[in-house]
């Protein structure tokens, strides 16, 4: 049986260059939260009011609804690093 190593990959990005580079800080820029699933009209109310709203989109997928705020993070630099 092959061992399994913990070491870090030498090939692979380091956060820097994920964030710089290859990511451009996206998930710095937006949140997501877990909503139910509408089921009633009130639900549905309830959802078009979340998309009148500017920067505002519900999705969703096999894991279920999810509702998205597009809101950048105020500790993300300008070359898209934390600045925490």
């Amino acid at each position: 049986m092959a061992k399994r190593s913990n070491a870090p990959d030498p090939n692979a990005p380091d956060q820097v260059e994920i964030c710089t580079k290859q990511c451009g800080g996206r998930c710095c820029r937006y949140l997501t939260v877990t909503v139910p699933a509408p089921r009633g009209h009130a639900d549905w109310d309830e959802v078009r009011w979340w998309l009148a709203h500017e920067g505002v989109m519900v999705t969703k997928d096999e894991d279920g609804w999810m509702l998205h705020v597009q809101t950048r993070c105020h500790n993300l630099l300008e070359n898209n690093l934390c600045a925490i």
